[in-house]
């Protein structure tokens, strides 16, 4: 059996568009999907109020470049505070700083 124009043309009254899925247009395919008429299609964005469908990290990919530029935002800025903190907790200093006794160590330690 061949197949027709009309076979390739999306299912909808009225709809000349050509066919993506389920015998419907791009269009009236993705509003049909939003909607809920197929059912549970796999995974959907974990963002409350958000249909669409999971691309990574539990987020549509609108989301999760929303998520992944936020990310890095928050990475490239440090809290020069927190940084500080972290730095000296590398070395065995207090996070209020050096203790008399460490600075008096370090003193010797250079006159010598």
């Amino acid at each position: 059996m061949s197949r027709t124009k009309l076979d390739l043309v999306c299912i909808l009254d009225g709809c000349t568009r050509p066919r993506k899925a389920r015998g419907r247009c791009p269009f009236h395919y993705e509003k049909a999907r939003l909607a809920g008429e197929f059912g549970d299609l796999g995974k959907q964005c974990q963002v409350e109020g958000c249909r669409r469908r999971h691309a990574a990290k539990g987020y549509c990919q609108q989301h999760y470049d929303e998520h992944r530029h936020e990310l890095r935002k928050r990475r490239s800025v440090p809290n020069p505070e927190q940084h500080l903190i972290y730095l000296r907790s590398l070395v065995g200093i207090p996070a209020e700083g050096p203790t008399e006794e460490q600075r008096r160590r370090w003193t010797l330690q250079e006159a010598s």
